[in-house]
C-alpha cells in the first residue's frame, strides 16, 4: 500500500504512518483547497480497499507544518470503514 501512495510523490510527498493498531493511516499533503484534500483521502481509501483493508480512517495533515515546526495540523481525511 505504501509503495502505491510512494508512485504519486507530488500528491503524497511523505511515507504514511499507521496508527492506532491500523485503524487511522496517517498521510501527510500539502496544504491546499479542502476538496483537493478530500479527493486525495478518498482516492487513499481506493488503494486500502484494494489490499482488502476496509476497517480504516485516512488522516490527513499538512506536510510542510510537520516538517517546519513538528505541528501535526490535521487538514483532512476520509471515513474508509465498510
Amino acid at each position: 500500500m505504501e509503495a502505491a501512495l510512494a508512485l504519486e510523490p507530488e500528491r503524497y510527498p511523505a511515507t504514511p504512518v499507521w496508527w492506532s493498531d491500523g485503524d487511522i493511516l496517517a498521510v501527510g499533503m500539502r496544504a491546499a483547497d479542502e476538496a483537493v484534500i478530500t479527493a486525495g483521502a478518498k482516492d487513499i481509501c481506493k488503494i486500502l480497499w484494494k489490499f482488502d483493508v476496509n476497517r480504516t480512517a485516512v488522516e490527513v495533515y499538512d506536510i510542510e507544518k510537520i516538517q517546519q515546526s513538528d505541528d501535526w495540523k490535521l487538514i483532512g481525511g476520509a471515513d474508509c470503514r465498510r
